[in-house]
């Protein structure tokens, strides 16, 4: 038995068949899901670090709910505008300013020198072709945290979490849409990230519920 603080009648979107059933588009489904994570993460600092499909619900109206907050990441402004960066690198295709969000976690000693240059070729390595329908967003952070980690400069575990959610959502969209185009469907956050990088979170909470 669980102690729960209220009920709710939704759907996981694990589920896809009872998905489809509800009507709920998975496309806008994952657009919701993907806003809360980078609203919560980048202007409120704080972020659900378990979003697993088991735990991303939709209800009848088509509205996503989060449950089981067992797990909640923070991330300090300081670090939102690195990690901000690293974000605009990958949905701009634009692998230089992936370089210049590891220079700014480097320079709050979150990030060492070597382990920098070598996220950055990752990066580089993965982006650099412009065939975005090739490139896996969670293989790219993935061998970044592994190259990271290889260098003896893992990143805090509360960045580890944050781009852990971002692997979830990764295969998350996989199973739900196949052909979801997530570098197309970012588009519309960049203007919010854009306000982070720059230290603007005021700014970047009016962006945050840009119309889909």
């Amino acid at each position: 038995r669980v102690v729960v603080m209220e009920f709710v009648e939704a759907v996981a979107v694990r589920d896809h068949d009872e998905l489809v059933a509800l009507g709920a588009k998975p496309e806008q489904v994952l657009h919701a899901v993907l806003g809360g994570l980078l609203e919560s993460a980048f202007v409120h600092g704080c972020f659900h670090a378990d979003g697993h499909g088991g735990n991303v619900l939709v209800g009848p109206s088509g509205q996503v709910v989060m449950v089981d907050f067992g797990i909640v990441g923070f991330v300090e402004q300081i670090d939102q505008q690195g990690c901000a960066e690293i974000l605009l690198a990958v949905f701009t295709n634009d692998f230089t300013r992936f370089g210049t969000g590891l220079l700014m976690l480097q320079a709050h000693g979150l990030v060492g020198p070597g382990a920098g240059e070598a996220m950055a070729e990752v990066a580089a390595r993965h982006l650099a072709t412009g065939d975005f329908s090739q490139i896996r967003i969670g293989t790219l952070l993935k061998e970044a945290l592994e190259t990271a980690s290889q260098h003896g400069f893992p990143l805090p575990s509360q960045l580890v979490l944050l781009f852990k959610q971002i692997l979830y959502f990764d295969g998350l969209a996989r199973v739900l849409a196949p052909n979801f185009d997530l570098f197309e469907d970012a588009k519309a956050f960049v203007p919010m990230l854009e306000a982070v990088s720059a230290g603007d979170i005021e700014g970047a909470a009016r962006l945050a519920h840009p119309a889909q």
